[in-house]
């Protein structure tokens, strides 16, 4: 059960609610793999009993009950509709908890789902929005050149969604703002994409708020570690050089970019890459001082089992890691991926976070090669933290 017994990190900041008090409420973000994105021969490892949700059902609600009077809010990733309609909506509306999903629009079998526990809130407004919708909508507002637009669009428009929740809690009287989302990965070919559709989404969340200093929790998976662009925007509200140069390694492509000079998504829309949410803090670096050191942990193609030919050392995938790790986005499928895709980000300047539950051990991972398996029914670990209201 180490998995499951995971110690809560209180925050060595003296927070202004504190954990006894009512004001204090809890926040869970969990991409829970879809089975659309789980074929035969993927995650070689995983037992035939622990592969499709009908089995890993059970271990999901065993992980999002541990200490349940502690979670308010449960936002999920990756969550097949008929596994929405059948399974864990009736299972968590048993638990006190409505809800809502928001399937991709493009054909992807899966979305997001956010979940709110009906004696601390109510839901008021909800938006539903595909990303490529709110980057459309910022490419607009920043007054991008008309011309280009189109392009932009048909290059940067993938299967990706986010749910907007305004919350009123019934204890403070208080509103809350939540965005949950998941931004496209697509084996990191196109981190220009997925920066520009985070800060989209997070400057969507901000406009439905109705202005920055809003309680916002914004939440998912990200499918960006926190030494790319994606994560450094969410964190200082712009880019820096570095993060602008990398973001130059991918020029647009599109059916008719081979016959002309290449473009690239940082330059023709370059001030749609800023957010003006300063106090924005991600959760985990808040409490613990730094990111988890993973929150995904899996060897899709089986590359590292004893018999494959995985190019990472077997001694280096068994070390347990001081910090966060740091992966090649151009190695991804090579070798076991270990990394930090999913974050609570939440504006420290209407909210405290004053605790957060650690990340498991890698070795407890490491029992099972890699996850999903028989006791983590997801290739992510679910991240958990606690807040009040300032």
């Amino acid at each position: 059960m180490d998995h499951i017994n995971r110690k809560w990190v209180k925050c060595p900041i003296q927070s202004v609610g504190g954990s006894s008090s009512q004001n204090a409420f809890g926040v869970i973000s969990y991409n829970i793999l879809a089975d659309c994105h789980v074929t035969p021969e993927d995650f070689p490892y995983c037992p035939a009993g622990s592969r499709f949700m009908k089995d890993r059902h059970k271990q999901l609600m065993i992980e999002l009950q541990f200490d349940l009077e502690s979670v308010d809010i449960i936002c999920l990733q990756e969550v097949g509709e008929t596994y929405f309609v059948q399974q864990l909506q009736p299972a968590l509306l048993n638990l006190g908890f409505s809800g809502s999903f928001f399937k991709k629009q493009h054909g992807t079998a899966e979305g997001e789902a956010t979940f709110y526990r009906n004696r601390r809130f109510s839901l008021t407004e909800e938006r539903h929005v595909p990303c490529t919708q709110l980057i459309k909508e910022a490419l607009l507002r920043e007054k991008v050149n008309p011309d280009d637009v189109e392009q932009l669009l048909t290059y940067a428009d993938k299967d990706n969604v986010i749910i907007m929740s305004k919350l009123y809690d019934s204890v403070t009287k208080k509103t809350l703002y939540v965005g949950n989302v998941h931004s496209t990965f697509s084996d990191y070919k196109f981190i220009d994409i997925t920066t520009l559709q985070v800060v989209a989404a997070f400057n969507g969340l901000v406009e439905f708020a109705g202005d920055v200093d809003k309680p916002l929790i914004f939440c998912g998976d990200f499918n960006q570690e926190p030494h790319l662009p994606g994560y450094k925007v969410m964190h200082d509200g712009d880019l820096c050089e570095e993060s602008v140069r990398y973001l130059m390694k991918f020029p647009i492509r599109t059916d008719n970019s081979a016959k002309r000079k290449p473009k690239y998504l940082i330059e023709e829309a370059r001030d749609c890459f800023k957010h003006r949410c300063r106090p924005l803090k991600s959760s985990y670096k808040e409490v613990m001082g730094s990111e988890p050191p993973f929150t995904n942990y899996e060897d899709m193609y089986g590359t590292m089992l004893p018999d494959s030919k995985g190019d990472q050392p077997i001694e280096e995938i068994q070390k347990n890691s001081a910090g966060v790790y740091e992966s090649d986005p151009e190695k991804y499928g090579t070798q076991l991926f270990r990394a930090t895709l999913d974050y609570l980000w939440f504006n420290s300047g209407q909210l405290d976070c004053f605790r957060a539950l650690d990340i498991v051990d890698e070795s407890v991972v490491q029992k099972f090669h890699a996850c999903p398996n028989q006791v983590f029914p997801s290739d992510h670990i679910m991240l958990k933290a606690s807040y009040c209201f300032i």
